[in-house]
C-alpha cells in the first residue's frame, strides 16, 4: 500500500473509509497532469442508473475541524453533470446518530461511511549510550 503525500495533513499516510456494513475501502491517490499527486484521495468509480459517479475526499477543502470535503463528479455519457450539482457536489461530514460520517445520495443511492486515518509523526531525538557503572566503585 503506498503512503499518500497530502500538503495540509502531512501526517496522514493511509485513509479508509469504513461503509456501513462495514465493507471498507483504501481511497487512493492520483497523480496530476503534471506527475504530482493529487490531494484528494479517490473512492473506485461506481454507476447508479447509467451515471458513472467518482467520489473523492478533498484534502485543499477542509471544514472547520480539519475533515476534508466529499466531492462528487458525475458523468453521464462523458459528458459532466450540471443539474441538481449543489445537492451533490460537495458533501461535510455531518453527526447522524452519534457518529461523523459522510451521507451521500444521488438519485435513490445512498451511502453513508466514517473514514479511518493512519496518521505517522516523526519526533527526533538524541541519544546517548554510556557504559553502566560498576556498583562497587561508587
Amino acid at each position: 500500500m503506498a503512503t499518500v503525500n497530502l500538503s495540509r495533513r502531512p501526517d496522514v499516510v493511509d485513509v479508509i473509509a469504513v461503509l456501513d456494513g462495514d465493507k471498507e475501502e483504501v481511497l487512493l491517490q492520483k497523480a496530476l497532469g503534471d506527475g504530482g499527486p493529487s490531494q484528494c484521495l479517490f473512492f473506485e468509480e461506481f454507476a447508479v442508473d447509467g451515471f458513472a459517479v467518482k467520489l473523492r475526499l478533498d484534502w485543499n477543502d477542509l471544514d472547520q475541524n480539519g475533515d476534508p470535503t466529499l466531492g462528487t463528479d458525475i458523468y453521464k455519457d462523458g459528458k459532466k453533470l450540471l443539474a441538481d450539482r449543489d445537492k451533490w457536489h460537495h458533501t461535510p461530514k455531518i453527526l447522524d446518530g452519534g457518529e461523523w460520517v459522510y451521507a451521500w445520495s444521488f438519485r435513490g443511492k445512498q451511502l453513508r461511511f466514517k473514514v479511518q486515518v493512519t496518521s505517522q509523526r516523526n519526533q527526533p531525538a538524541v541519544s546517548r549510550i554510556a557504559s553502566p557503572t560498576d556498583p562497587a566503585q561508587e
